[in-house]
């Protein structure tokens, strides 16, 4: 319920990040649009580490260590 207007709230569509599990069934249950957005970047970048790579800043040649924890996940 809007705090202002007193309407009820109604969802028109679901966002959801790719790895997150029941968006595909709320969006059905609900007869509701559903855009999956993925957070995750595919390609390598110096600017930021692979997301599931544990990186310590206090390091130096951070930009280096960015772009290789890409090669790194994808080993595993």
């Amino acid at each position: 319920e809007d705090v202002e207007t007193g309407e009820p709230f109604t969802a028109e569509t679901v966002i959801a990040n790719s790895p997150s599990f029941g968006y595909i069934h709320c969006a059905q249950k609900l007869q509701i649009l559903l855009q999956i957005m993925l957070t995750m970047s595919c390609s390598a970048t110096s600017v930021f580490a692979h997301p599931l790579f544990h990186l310590d800043y206090s390091k130096t040649f951070v930009e280096k260590i960015n772009f290789l924890s890409y090669i790194a996940i994808e080993m595993f």
